[in-house]
């Protein structure tokens, strides 16, 4: 992916994009003061997606104070939060301004879909397997991905591979 689609930014600095809001001194519950704030340093892209997460990142912290990103590779996190985080994604990816902002929406949306399958074997999507596994396939190879979501989005990916071979096999 060439920086002018990452905004210039390294991967990183995007990596960082999926830890926003925690300070792991922090207890859970607590509000965040100014400047422990673990979010990306360049204020003008901060705050934009300070904004477009702040709701949904506020209810998920008061769960376990734990970022959007540890929420989705925690096999831990109850189903419910996950779908909740999952319609977050698929609205906020709906009316973004911006590349970067798309990029977020995707992976919250793609990353509950995937938790779903991965801890739950529940297709959280209407889109199909082979949609999904090509998808996932993607989402797992790109540079900027957390290793832990990298992971999440290659094991959901398998499942996929699994369920569309299973279905073919069946026709055949």
């Amino acid at each position: 992916m060439s920086k002018r689609k990452t905004f210039e930014l390294g991967p990183e600095q995007l990596a960082r994009l999926l830890a926003i809001g925690v300070d792991e001194r922090q207890p859970a519950g607590e509000p965040r003061g100014g400047s422990t704030d673990k979010r990306p340093q360049d204020h003008v892209r901060r705050d934009a997606l300070t904004a477009a997460l702040q709701r949904p990142c506020d209810e998920a912290m008061a769960l376990q104070g734990r970022t959007i990103g540890d929420l989705l590779v925690s096999p831990d996190t109850p189903l419910d939060v996950v779908r909740v985080l999952k319609a977050y994604g698929k609205r906020a990816g709906q009316g973004v301004s911006g590349e970067m902002s798309s990029y977020v929406a995707v992976t919250i949306y793609y990353g509950a879909t995937a938790y779903g399958l991965v801890h739950h074997a529940r297709k959280l999507s209407t889109f199909s397997y082979e949609e999904l596994q090509l998808s996932f396939g993607v989402l797992a190879e790109k540079c900027w991905m957390t290793p832990q979501l990298a992971r999440l989005f290659s094991q959901a990916r398998d499942v996929c591979t699994r369920a569309v071979g299973t279905k073919e096999s069946e026709e055949s």
